[in-house]
């Protein structure tokens, strides 16, 4: 992905979590995120990183360095 790219994150019902490409609302990442629904996505940008943070009905709480999708 580059850096340039603009996306829409998304969580669901079936436990995971989607990056959608905003041009061509294409899916271009799918991740297994959680043992059950993904509840909540916090999504933190600084000059140097881009973390997305999940939480679901598992009570887990996940962080993903996007950087790296």
């Amino acid at each position: 992905m580059s850096e340039s790219q603009k996306l829409i994150i998304t969580g669901s019902e079936d436990n995971l979590i989607r990056l959608y490409d905003l041009n061509s609302l294409k899916i271009v990442k799918t991740i297994v995120a959680h043992t059950d629904s993904v509840t909540s996505l916090l999504l933190t940008q600084k000059s140097n990183y881009s973390m997305l943070v999940s939480g679901g009905h598992d009570g887990a709480v996940r962080a993903w360095d996007i950087r790296t999708f």
